[in-house]
């Protein structure tokens, strides 16, 4: 199954249905593009405790893990904020590839496929709760993915405010040029997570975009 199929689970209705009570910031990408290393460092920076595991395996987090009523503070005033870190969006997730690339036996890798697949589709029909979207990027990989396209396009048609976010800014290839390019309607931020560069200039974007 490919992400496009997995767009299409949902029906328009389904999709565009919204239920919502604060505001509401999904963090979304591609497995391994360090969503839940910044979705740590924020909730660690303001309420001093951490959202989830980090693993250089591949869909780690495969449940939606939100933290209510962060209180971001910065000179550019105040925004309260629910942060969701969603599941790793990929174009398909084959049991194989968790027995070859990472030696898990075969029911361990049936067993985390079949929980990231169902990862995928909470974090899609999310998508109708959101008020905005960190769409969180390898800056040193490839924009133009099959996920990022397919966002990218879901994204602009719910007219969901975005924030590009090239994670991984520390390492040599890291390219936010490429990102510029790819995602042009919408503000680009380099940071590094691992690292906590550039996250200050992150937050103050946040709330000055967001906040109040």
């Amino acid at each position: 199954m490919g992400i496009r199929d997995f767009f299409r689970r949902f029906t328009l209705a389904r999709l565009f249905r919204r239920r919502k009570t604060g505001f509401r910031m999904g963090i979304y990408g591609s497995p391994n593009a360090g969503k839940t290393t910044l979705a740590n460092a924020m909730a660690r920076d303001y309420t001093g405790e951490v959202m989830g595991s980090v693993s250089e395996v591949a869909h780690e987090t495969r449940r939606i893990l939100t933290k209510q009523e962060v209180v971001m503070k910065t000179a550019e005033g105040t925004l309260i904020v629910d942060v969701m870190d969603t599941p790793g969006l990929a174009s398909r997730v084959d049991p194989l590839d968790f027995e070859l690339m990472y030696n898990m036996d075969a029911d361990q890798a049936e067993r985390r496929a079949a929980e990231a697949t169902q990862g995928i589709l909470e974090a899609i029909e999310a998508l109708n709760t959101l008020d905005a979207i960190l769409l969180v990027v390898d800056a040193a990989g490839d924009p133009y993915s099959q996920v990022n396209q397919v966002i990218l396009s879901h994204v602009q048609a719910r007219k969901i405010p975005m924030i590009v976010v090239g994670n991984k800014i520390d390492l040599p290839a890291a390219d936010l040029t490429r990102l510029k390019k790819m995602f042009q309607r919408h503000p680009v931020i380099g940071v590094s997570a691992k690292t906590g560069e550039n996250l200050e200039a992150m937050y103050e974007k946040l709330v000055r975009t967001f906040g109040s």
